[in-house]
């Protein structure tokens, strides 16, 4: 699968969840609406029902009693406020609705003749407001008011854990699904680099082994005259290309081992020079076919390090090797030292095509190989720098790099010296 069909899908993807999430909140909107509707017509109708029962029993008790007509009759005569709180919690746990309210009796739009102790009149509240005997045979000004407590809290519950949960799933999705595209992007970039590595090491392994099937078939073809075979030139070809293979292998297989376990360390004391003069010595021959040069800037004064000779030696043969593969011409290299607090710093510095700073978070990656026009016109696998920064890890040291491109690139290794090597 191609990268921009990944990033296709992952768009699209997207779009179909934001969709979906709106159209959930859209719900969701219309599910209060109708939760509050059903709540407020369910309560209505529960103060329908006691304000009838009032009617219906006033009437009765006015006949049997015999007064004046119930309206020249004072409004808070005619009710028992605490029985009315009676019927209203009565009423209202019979549809399930058992929330605390607040209510007043209004004789006239403004005139409150009581109320219950915590009433308020604040605009915001929620009032439900219905008037008390609306049969009398003259319209009375009387009304009873009334909100509930918590009253959107109490709809939220009815609707809003279906809600919340919705969206709890959909965020799962999105995290999930976010996740999954992560990792098949990153799979493709794995499989990009790891295509590329077997591209790198098949050529790689291809020229010695063309080289010495060649001379091979020189020293073993009969058809050739011996004082023209030269056998000492073939078995010098063949031992070279011979140990170019086994360099190779052993780089990969080290990469192998080094993944799967922790590296053993075998650590000694030794003078960092003398292990720097030795390393710069074995890249002579390559640098004088090259025309170039490696100068030695040694300013450390205490050169003594606790550490594991091979592999600090092998990082910076790395770091030389890489030094003389990315600079196209007039090669010239400095291998500095210096002391640092509690350390050794060691800076392999070249002047070659130097380095994007995008790219300065991949390079110590394995397999990750600096962009250089032809992929196979600078030769590796991509794995020095891997082991050159966990080779210093394992030494409780860092890395740093500086580079600029066309101008050149510094890696600045420090190493710890313990307090009793300083001394």
């Amino acid at each position: 699968m191609k990268r921009i069909t990944i990033i296709l899908f992952a768009v699209f993807f997207f779009l179909s969840v934001s969709g979906i999430i709106l159209i959930q909140v859209s719900w969701i909107k219309k599910a209060f609406a109708v939760t509050d509707q059903q709540f407020r017509y369910n309560a209505n109708k529960a103060l329908e029902s006691v304000v009838l029962t009032l009617e219906k029993e006033g009437i009765i008790k006015n006949i049997a009693e015999e007064i004046e007509p119930a309206k020249t009759s004072s409004i808070i005569n005619r009710i028992d406020p605490e029985d009315l709180h009676k019927r209203f919690r009565t009423a209202f746990n019979n549809i399930e609705i058992y929330l605390d309210f607040e209510f007043a009796i209004r004789s006239g739009q403004l005139e409150t003749v009581w109320k219950t102790s915590n009433f308020t009149d604040k605009p915001e509240t929620s009032n439900f407001i219905i008037q008390l005997f609306p049969n009398d045979p003259i319209l009375s000004q009387n009304q009873i008011v009334l909100y509930f407590l918590h009253e959107k809290q109490y709809e939220f519950k009815k609707t809003g854990n279906l809600g919340m949960f919705s969206i709890l799933f959909s965020f799962m999705l999105i995290v999930i699904s976010t996740g999954t595209f992560i990792v098949i992007y990153k799979q493709k970039k794995i499989s990009e680099i790891r295509n590329d590595f077997i591209d790198n090491m098949t050529h790689e392994l291809k020229t010695p082994i063309a080289t010495i099937s060649l001379a091979s078939q020189m020293l073993s073809d009969k058809s050739i005259p011996e004082n023209e075979k030269n056998p000492n030139t073939l078995s010098k070809i063949i031992s070279d290309e011979s140990a170019k293979l086994k360099y190779v292998v052993e780089r990969v297989l080290q990469m192998i081992v080094f993944d799967r376990a922790n590296i053993n360390l075998y650590m000694n004391n030794f003078n960092i020079h003398e292990l720097l003069d030795k390393t710069i010595s074995n890249f002579d021959l390559q640098i004088k076919n090259k025309q170039g040069k490696i100068s030695k800037n040694f300013k450390a004064v205490n050169a003594i390090i606790n550490a594991d000779e091979t592999h600090i030696g092998n990082a910076i043969s790395n770091l030389i090797d890489n030094a003389i593969k990315y600079s196209k011409e007039n090669i010239e290299i400095i291998v500095s030292t210096f002391n640092v607090k509690k350390g050794i710093a060691i800076i392999v510095s070249d002047k070659g095509i130097g380095i994007n700073k995008e790219e300065f978070k991949r390079i110590f990656e394995k397999f990750y190989r600096i962009p250089s026009g032809n992929i196979h016109n600078v030769k590796g696998f991509g794995l020095g720098l891997s082991y050159v920064h966990k080779i210093v890890e394992e030494h409780n040291g860092t890395i740093k790099v500086e580079s600029s491109p066309n101008k050149g690139t510094s890696f600045k290794i420090i190493i710890p010296q313990t307090e009793i090597i300083i001394k």
